[in-house]
This record gives structure tokens, sequence and C-alpha cells, in this order.
């Protein structure tokens, strides 16, 4: 075997194991993002917390993270884990998405820092 077979067959592998490392912290994201902002929810809808505006701050922002857990790393697995690309579908599609995604991002910082402040 040669060194340019070689060094082509590791790149192989290690794109193949990187692709597999993808798919696999992925749905551990989804799954665990989706249980832990479910159960912040259910906290932060506690009657005794209604009243505290820090708490509705920091329930908004669960609410963006669940956004992006729910929109943004199931695209990102799509794009990198089974080469389905959305945003190259066509131009209008590629700004929508983009501007969900990096909506809900920039919302979830936001309403932490308004916590902070407040």
């Amino acid at each position: 075997m040669s060194l340019s077979n070689t060094s082509i067959t590791e790149a192989m592998i290690i794109r193949e194991n990187t692709i597999v490392f993808i798919r696999v912290w992925s749905y551990l994201m989804i799954i665990f993002g989706t249980f832990s902002h479910v159960s912040n929810i259910y906290v932060f809808t506690r009657p005794s917390l209604r009243s505290n505006s820090c708490s509705w701050y920091f329930f908004a922002a669960t609410i963006s993270g669940f956004c992006v857990v729910t929109i943004s790393t199931p695209l990102r697995l799509l794009s990198l884990g089974y080469a389905i690309d959305y945003f190259s579908s066509s131009s209008a599609a590629c700004k929508i998405l983009t501007l969900i995604v990096m909506w809900a991002r920039a919302q979830y910082a936001w309403f932490i820092a308004l916590a902070c402040v407040d």
C-alpha cells in the first residue's frame, strides 16, 4: 500500500467517524435538550415564580432554547449527518431558515442578559 492510499483511507475513516459522532451527538442533544427544556417550562410556570420578573426572563429563555433544540439541531443533523442541506434548496428558504435559527439563538442570549440586568 502506498502512502497516498493510506492517507486517503485514513481521511475517509476520520470523515466517517466524524459523521457518526455528529449523528449521535445531535440525537443526544435533541433528547436531553427537549427533556430539560420541558422540565424548565414546568418549573417556571409554577405560581410561586410568576410574581418574580426574573423568572419570566428565564421562562422566555427556556422557550427560545426549546426552539433552538427543536429547529436548529435537527437542521444541523440533516445537513452535517445525512448530507441533506435545506439551506441550499432555494434562496428564500436559506434566508428564512437562517433568520429563524439566528433569531432563536440570539433571543436566548438576550433573555439571559436581561435576567442578569433585572
